[in-house]
């Protein structure tokens, strides 16, 4: 700042530092804005004096004495402005600097480079140390690596956990996806967020647990009141119990757990039941056993990895998937390993990688099978047909089925020279022109690798990597410019037939019939029996984080789910399952009993064989059952990788029910629940309750009571056989291998 004094300032700072009022100084600093401005007279005579401060001097003809006195006052109040303009200085410089600083903060933290994406302060790039809640290595609900973490970024923040004790919602994408232009020119960049705005739900579809069990049975009632049906009448608590104990453990409930369920309070017992199950740690080993092996079947098949020679191994799939389903991961995680999985599928190989073993067996014969399997799965979409023809019933042509073939042609398995296991690896794409390892590829281009495949007319066309919604990827087949799978993954995490395809299938699972049948074809030619309340569920499915458990409690606590099995018998339009698997007009009017999947079964037999009110001592081997399930399930052997079981009512289901090593275990007398039974102190007519209990989950009726009690008068003496023969024919009647 300049030490030449300022009228204006020194008008006001005199008032000021005198602490006087300040007056109205309009008038005052106009006068001296015009005396400042004002063409200069004849410049006064200037004496320095020795402390270096400029004053004016009097005219030569003024006074000495006044002249004395005008430079002494002169003096002291230079000495006072230059102090004071000094201070004011300092204070400017002070606050420009502290204002230059915040405004450069405000444009780091507010202006991205184009190309970049924001970070919010809850990313998981976030520095751990600095916060060791966002660790992604010590998040239980966040399996992803660090270095796998690089590859996201977060959007929306604003979004908040649905509840406390939730999973925050995933609204993780990747960086970015490429697309390719119709003239094969240069990528076009798509950022992230345009792919979230197009198929990441709003933050607005967050709602409370009861907000979407009720918005679930508005939308069922509502097609019952469309068709003019009135729904069954609501489940007794023993069925009520019994189904959920298989639908979310597997097994039917042993008579303890059924005895604290029915002698609750009525109020939120179903919640209480559903939570207990779904979050307390007696059962999380079991639910996640289940749910692994259950899960596995949907991926490889119930006989994948059941042969001595496939390259599945089941066992470490299994693990692999119980381990998510017990940290309850969200379900795109999952998806987004099991697309992208290289390594081994050796436990004791350096690169072990348990992911692997859902793509190892299926990237053979150009990976056409991957390529059926992940749409079908992740999808929900059979897209199998269209690798040879288009769709006899849409508008799917041939080439969709070889665009997505394309995303997996970077990657083989192949067996270990070393071990007995298999090994998927990434490599560079060349196209069918040609390979890189040729020394003959005249046609090999890797910057546009190309498949080829052939019409029924004979002619023979191209495909590069195009997803179901026609986003394209770069062509290149180099893994240094793209990785194809990883691409697929991305695109498939992001699309919203990703929650549609597994809330179709989970809702199957819990109500006999999902909205289409089969669960995995949907698409123009198979729409959905209540479309709203899929997109709805999918919708919320995919703003929670994909939470497999909170879609599990929404589904359990529905009204559909708790109705009776029994509907009148001039309801047809409520009784799809008589001609599925071409099922139609599915009303959810009433639950659709089936027979136990192989699993429950085996797993409800092993529980009372070994009769512990403890779930951890109940828990079956995976390996007894993987063995006692081989003599159900087969592999045909065909392109489509399809399944023969003889678990449906066949000759061989029934001698093993009859007479088979775990049916002589569970009526055995000295074992489970038989021995528990045979050895207490009850008297005859309440072990015969406690048996009906413990096999059908409830009281035997009136005649039943009669027509046993005639047997056991009849056989006052061997009440021991008695009660054994009462057991086995319990255990193989048709109401204890239904589910209903």
């Amino acid at each position: 700042m300049s030490d030449k004094p300022d009228p204006i300032f020194d008008l006001f700072l005199e008032e000021l530092l005198s602490e006087q009022t300040p007056p109205d100084l309009s008038a005052r600093i106009l006068a001296a804005h015009q005396q400042k401005t004002a063409p200069k007279a004849q410049p006064p005579k200037v004496a320095t004096i020795a402390n270096g401060v400029a004053i004016a001097v009097a005219a030569s003809n003024s006074d000495p004495c006044d002249s004395n006195t005008k430079v002494v006052s002169a003096r002291t109040k230079a000495r006072k402005a230059r102090r004071n303009r000094f201070a004011i200085s300092m204070s400017l410089s002070l606050v420009l600097f502290l204002a230059i600083g915040g405004l450069s903060y405000w444009g780091v933290t507010n202006f991205v480079i184009p190309g970049d994406q924001p970070i919010a302060d809850n990313d998981p790039q976030k520095d751990p140390q600095k916060d060791p809640q966002k660790d992604p290595q010590k998040d239980p609900q966040n399996p992803i690596e660090t270095n796998q973490d690089e590859q996201f970024v977060q959007v929306n923040p604003d979004v908040s956990p649905i509840e406390t004790n939730q999973v925050t919602p995933d609204t993780r994408v990747p960086k970015e996806t490429t697309q390719v232009s119709s003239n094969n020119t240069k990528p076009a960049v798509v950022q992230a967020t345009l792919a979230v705005a197009k198929n990441q739900p709003s933050a607005t579809l967050i709602q409370s647990d009861e907000q979407v069990i009720q918005e679930i049975n508005t939308l069922i009632a509502a097609a019952w009141n469309e068709s003019d049906i009135q729904p069954a009448k609501a489940a007794t608590e023993e069925e009520w119990c019994r189904r959920t104990y298989l639908r979310l453990l597997g097994r039917i409930p042993t008579v303890d757990e059924l005895k604290k369920y029915t002698s609750r309070r009525p109020k939120d017992k179903q919640t209480w039941l559903v939570d207990k199950i779904l979050s307390d740690k007696t059962y999380t080993e079991e639910f996640a056993s289940y749910w692994g092996a259950r899960w596995a079947n949907v991926l490889v098949g119930r006989a994948g990895g059941m042969q001595k020679d496939s390259p599945i191994d089941r066992e470490s799939l299994e693990q692999y998937l119980a381990s998510h389903f017990a940290k309850n991961t969200p379900y795109n995680y999952v998806v987004q390993e099991l697309l992208t999985a290289t390594g081994s599928t050796t436990p004791d190989a350096k690169d072990f990688n348990p992911a692997t073993n859902f793509l190892v067996s299926m990237l053979d014969d150009k990976a056409t099978l991957a390529t059926s399997k992940a749409c079908e799965v992740f999808l929900g979409q059979r897209l199998q047909c269209i690798q040879c023809h288009n769709h006899p019933s849409n508008d799917w042509q041939q080439n969709r089925f070889w665009q997505l073939n394309a995303f997996f042609r970077q990657s083989d398995s192949k067996k270990n020279l070393d071990s007995k296991g298999y090994r998927i690896a990434d490599h560079d794409f060349s196209g069918e022109g040609g390979d890189a390892n040729s020394t003959n590829s005249k046609r090999a281009n890797p910057n546009g690798a190309e498949v080829y495949f052939e019409e029924l007319n004979g002619r023979v066309q191209v495909a590069y990597p195009r997803f179901v919604d026609n986003t394209e990827i770069p062509r290149s087949g180099k893994l240094s410019e793209v990785n194809r799978r990883e691409q697929l993954a991305s695109l498939i995490t992001t699309s919203n037939l990703l929650p549609k395809a597994t809330v179709n299938r989970v809702w199957q699972h819990f109500l006999g019939i999902g909205f289409t049948v089969p669960v995995d074809d949907m698409g123009p030619h198979n729409p959905p029996s209540h479309p709203e309340l899929l997109n709805n569920l999918a919708d919320h499915f995919a703003a929670s984080g994909y939470d497999f458990k909170r879609l599990m409690k929404w589904i359990t606590l529905s009204k559909a789910y708790g109705l009776s099995s029994q509907a009148p018998a001039d309801q047809f339009a409520n009784h799809p399952e008589l001609n599925y698997p071409q099922a139609s007009g599915q009303l959810f009017a009433r639950y659709y009993s089936r027979q136990m999947e192989a699993e429950q079964l085996f797993h409800s037999l092993t529980m009372v064989a070994k009769s512990s009110n403890k779930p951890l001592n109940i828990i079956a081997d995976a390996r007894d059952r993987q063995q006692w399930l081989g003599q159900f399930a087969r592999k045909m052997g065909d392109d489509e990788a399809s399944e023969d079981t003889s678990f449906n009512g066949s000759i061989s289901q029934s001698l093993e029910m009859m007479n088979g090593q775990l049916m002589y275990k569970a009526t055995n007398k000295k074992n489970g629940v038989l021995q528990g039974v045979i050895s207490s102190k009850m008297n005859p007519a309440e072990k015969v309750d406690h048996l009906f209990l413990a096999a059908l989950s409830r009281h035997p009726s009136k005649k039943e009571k009669k027509a046993i009690q005639q047997i056991l008068q009849k056989r006052q003496h061997e009440l021991d056989l008695s009660l054994q023969d009462i057991w086995w024919a319990l255990l193989n009647s048709n109401e204890f291998i239904l589910d209903h």
